[in-house]
């Protein structure tokens, strides 16, 4: 594949549904090479962080949670980061929805709570999965997946596996 081709297929990774319900004065910019994403790209996307790439001028920036900039560093087996903050401001929708279907169109509804990294990281694996569900973020510690009944049992199994992914790197990023 061709670099150009590569880099309009990299334009936009990671998690989108993170990017969306996140403001961006939460978050932190960090530039890289496209070469250098591409080394990266494994760890970052088994990590359990929520993050967002895109290339913009022949870099690639990647934004994450501010907060998290000591387990972005661990992921990324850095010293120290060289981090910015997002040129556009960005506040989401006070209703901050999110999903792959409307919520009136879940049948036999079944709710799914947590806080929301969790929620978003489960978000992205319902959508990699192909289970339809739709979600709500209320604040960074209440926030609600939505899936049929059909899709329960497969949907709760993506949801520990968010929350051990998470836990994981959390434990990690402080020892």
């Amino acid at each position: 594949m061709s670099e150009t081709r590569e880099k309009k297929k990299l334009f936009r990774h990671g998690n989108s549904y993170w990017n969306q319900t996140t403001d961006n004065a939460e978050k932190a910019v960090l530039r890289m090479p496209l070469e250098t994403f591409r080394q990266k790209r494994q760890q970052l996307d088994s990590s359990g962080m929520n993050y967002y790439a895109y290339v913009r001028d022949d870099n690639v920036h990647l934004a994450f949670l501010e907060q998290e900039k000591e387990k972005m560093r661990f992921v990324l087996g850095e010293e120290r980061l060289q981090t910015e903050k997002p040129v556009r401001a960005y506040t989401p929708p006070q209703k901050n929805i999110f999903g792959t279907i409307a919520f009136k169109y879940i049948a036999q509804k079944n709710y799914l709570y947590g806080s929301k990294q969790e929620q978003l990281k489960l978000a992205e694996k319902l959508q990699a999965a192909g289970i339809p569900f739709s979600g709500i973020a209320y604040n960074d510690k209440r926030t609600t997946v939505t899936v049929s009944r059909k899709s329960l049992e497969a949907a709760r199994e993506l949801q520990q596996q968010a929350k051990t992914e998470v836990a994981e790197l959390e434990a990690q990023a402080r020892t």
